[in-house]
Order: C-alpha cells, then sequence, then structure tokens
C-alpha cells in the first residue's frame, strides 16, 4: 500500500509525528490540569511506555500457567497502546470491542467497561462547548480530566481481569470450552 501513495503515508506520519496531544489521551486530560509536553517529548513517553507494556504483556504470556488465547494477547496490546498514546480517538473503542467480546465475553466486565465510554462520550461534548462557549460551560477541565481518568479505570478494569484470566485459567470463562473440544 505504501508503494501505492507514498506522498499520502508520508503525510500521515509526518502529521502524526508533529501533533501533541489530542482530546480523550491522557495526556491531554493531564494538559488540563497544567502538565503538558511538546510533541517531540511526548512521542518518547508514548514509544516508551509501549515498549514497556508490550515486554510485560510477553513476559505474562511466556509466564502463564496455560498458553494465553490470542483474543486476550490482543485486547492487552491495543488496550496498551489506546492507554499509552498521545492520541484517543473515538474508533479506539470499536477496535477493542470485537478483542473485548472474544477475551472475556461476560456482560458485568464489558459494561463496567462501556459505562467509561459513555460517561466520557458525555463529557468530552460539554467539554467542547466549554471550550467554545465559556460563559455556559457545565464542566471545566479538571472535571474533563476526572471523566478521561474513569475511562481509563474502566478500561484498566477489563484489562485486569483478563491478566488475571491469563495469570488463573480456571477463572478464563472460554476454557471450559476449549477444554470440551468447542472450536476456538
Amino acid at each position: 500500500m505504501f508503494l501505492l501513495a507514498r506522498d499520502q503515508w508520508l503525510y500521515f506520519w509526518t502529521f502524526n509525528d508533529d501533533r501533541g496531544a489530542e482530546l480523550g489521551s491522557p495526556w491531554f486530560a493531564l494538559g488540563r490540569l497544567g502538565v503538558s509536553f511538546d510533541p517531540v517529548t511526548l512521542d518518547r513517553w508514548a514509544v516508551l511506555l509501549m515498549a514497556g507494556c508490550c515486554l510485560a504483556i510477553a513476559v505474562l504470556g511466556w509466564t502463564a500457567p496455560q498458553p494465553p488465547r490470542l483474543a486476550q494477547l490482543a485486547l492487552l496490546v491495543v488496550a496498551a497502546f489506546v492507554l499509552v498514546n498521545k492520541v484517543w480517538s473515538p474508533q479506539y473503542a470499536l477496535w477493542l470491542l470485537p478483542l473485548a467480546a472474544l477475551a472475556r465475553p461476560r456482560w458485568r466486565d464489558l459494561l463496567v467497561w462501556q459505562l467509561g465510554e459513555v460517561a466520557y462520550f458525555f463529557g468530552v461534548w460539554l467539554y467542547l462547548d466549554a471550550v467554545n462557549y465559556p460563559d455556559d460551560a457545565y464542566i471545566n477541565g479538571g472535571v474533563y480530566a476526572a471523566l478521561v481518568a474513569l475511562r481509563m479505570l474502566t478500561l484498566l478494569w477489563l484489562v485486569a481481569v483478563v491478566v488475571r484470566d491469563i495469570a488463573v485459567p480456571r477463572l478464563d470463562p472460554v476454557r471450559p470450552y476449549l477444554a470440551a473440544g468447542a472450536p476456538a
């Protein structure tokens, strides 16, 4: 694909390299609290944290009592990307949704995660309204940062139960079906 649209790919990479923290990311939320980073420093932190997360996921997979399921590992990697990236685009929830359903098919855990997404959805629009119409503001930067933190915590909840399922395979709700010979 790169060879067919080289200029467009280069524009995309340059744009992403030069941009700072954006709505939804923990870095943007920190900026609302007075802690900000230039794009170069932000890129370095995001890459360093992502590498650390991938290393931790690899160690978890290698040391697990039973080999983790692909959906579990994929969810952990995509969640790590979302949590440390300088951008948290709305479509990232769609990237996570099928992985979450396959990695942890239990309503409670998916609902906990989605409650964070719904709270953030309303929060971001109220925050944007406050930016555009400060006299009619319903929330400020601190409340917005708290909603970003809530969104992150609910995703971390989902990550934690998946990590627990990997570490203690008998708690994985899918394992009994795999042991019975059902197709993965």
